[in-house]
């Protein structure tokens, strides 16, 4: 990831924040969607430099970056915003800084139903040659902690309705930090668990 673009949300007391994140994100997810390969994916992805700040968990800035300024270009993130002039300001394609803090990847949080998680724990156990009642309980473990993290409103989100059938949807994001690069693609989101984002 060489190259990036900052967009800025402008809110006023007449539209919040998280409004205009719901505006932005489903422009940007647009974009992305008619860029995808045949692996649903991009080389895409988005940062969120303000993220965990208050009072607004995401911050008012997206970071998009991807691994060439004619990629940047290519995508015209003007374009797709340009419904949203006056509250969201599209920045100039920038190289990344070669003084950054690190890595970050920005994943997507999905939570699972009782029985979708016991129907991982089984398949885990298989795999692993451990019984199912310890991997139900690692798996139980893992998303009570989110669950935890969800209902304490300290896992930032973004409100979207769904592309497939108009349903209003929550995207969880989970920001962790990384010791070291790891290359690879991202969702339609521009979220990844895995693939990392220079951070500064």
């Amino acid at each position: 990831m060489n190259y990036y673009v900052d967009i800025k949300l402008l809110s006023d007391t007449e539209i919040t924040l998280g409004f205009i994140w719901q505006k932005v994100y489903s422009q940007m997810h647009l974009a992305l969607v008619e860029i995808k390969d045949e692996n649903n994916t991009v080389d895409v992805g988005f940062s969120f430099p303000l993220y965990g700040e208050h009072p607004f968990p995401l911050g008012d800035t997206l970071r998009v970056l991807t691994g060439s300024k004619e990629r940047l270009e290519a995508l015209d993130v003007s374009k797709w915003l340009n419904r949203l002039d006056g509250y969201a300001y599209v920045g100039e394609i920038k190289e990344v800084p070669s003084d950054i803090k690190g890595y970050v990847s920005f994943g997507r949080k999905q939570f699972k139903s009782n029985t979708e998680i016991r129907r991982l724990a089984k398949r885990y156990a298989k795999r692993n040659g451990i019984s199912e009642e310890e991997a139900l309980s690692n798996y139980e473990l893992t998303e009570q902690k989110y669950t935890k993290l969800k209902d304490d409103n300290q896992l930032a989100f973004v409100n979207m309705k769904s592309l497939s059938n108009g349903h209003p949807m929550k995207i969880f994001i989970v920001k962790k930090e990384v010791e070291k690069e790891e290359k690879g693609a991202f969702s339609t989101y521009g979220l990844s668990n895995f693939s990392t984002l220079p951070c500064f």
